[in-house]
């Protein structure tokens, strides 16, 4: 992931990765991005919330929300 965001020419702060296991929430972290946990995919809800994503979504209609909500300040072009 650092290799492609520095290829990209971006910033750590304007990424945000969407996961649904544990382990993706745990990558995100390492790496020093966001995360979108999501609930729906291939692992339960509880490992997911044990990890702290910044926000975790259990509606796959809200899932450009559940984006919105973990960067905020972020405007989206």
């Amino acid at each position: 992931m650092p290799t492609i965001i520095e290829k990209r020419g971006g910033a750590k702060n304007d990424v945000v990765t969407i996961g649904d296991e544990a382990r993706d929430v745990a990558a995100a972290r390492q790496v020093g991005v966001k995360c979108v946990a999501v609930s729906w995919g291939f692992s339960e809800r509880a490992p997911i919330e044990r990890e702290h994503p910044d926000v975790l979504s259990d509606d796959p209609a809200k899932l450009a929300e559940a984006i919105m909500n973990a960067c905020p300040a972020q405007p989206f072009s």
